[in-house]
């Protein structure tokens, strides 16, 4: 399996996982239901820390993506990567940097990283640029008269091994938080 590909699974499992994990986080905070033996501000550090996890390895991927298109000397790859951001879609690729790259950046600060407040915002944010792209493409097919499926797919619904991937990336963060929590309140 070629190493991009990989890349590519691992961003998709992570935004993806999150679209599912986060909204029941949220009800959870919401309806202030106790979490057995979890910690739920670890938690959240950790969804939040995933989120900045699959955004930088998303940033790794587009500048990896970049090079292979630039140097590969074919026309066709320069053509797609170039299409996705400066053709009749661009939005979509907009999009895409915007949601997965440009918001979760927003986690490095320490204080946002340990905020459900935050991480609400910025989950609805990123729907709210999810739906956006589809709307306007829906939109464009009514007032054009054309054909909706015009080549982009949004998945709405997500593998078993995606969130497979996910859980184990969110366990390991989790489990790494809690020791330098307590590693920490020991030392204190």
């Amino acid at each position: 399996m070629e190493i991009s590909n990989i890349i590519n699974l691992v961003t998709a499992a992570l935004f993806g996982g999150t679209f599912v994990i986060v909204p029941l986080l949220i009800i959870v905070h919401l309806l202030k239901i106790r979490l057995y033996k979890i910690d739920k501000q670890v938690l959240i550090q950790a969804v939040n820390t995933c989120l900045l996890f699959g955004s930088t390895i998303f940033l790794i991927s587009l500048i990896a993506e970049i090079f292979r298109a630039y140097y590969s000397q074919a026309d066709y790859q320069q053509y797609v990567f170039l299409n996705r951001y400066t053709g009749p879609l661009w939005y979509v690729g907009a999009v895409e940097i915007i949601s997965k790259l440009l918001l979760p950046q927003l986690f490095w600060i320490k204080k946002f990283r340990k905020s459900m407040s935050a991480l609400i915002c910025i989950f609805c944010i990123m729907i709210f640029l999810k739906v956006v792209p589809l709307l306007i493409m829906f939109l464009s097919s009514l007032v054009l008269f054309k054909s909706i499926s015009i080549g982009i797919a949004y998945r709405l619904s997500y593998s078993w091994h995606d969130l497979l991937i996910y859980i184990v990336i969110l366990t390991v963060f989790y489990f790494n938080l809690k020791r330098k929590k307590l590693s920490q309140a020991v030392s204190v």
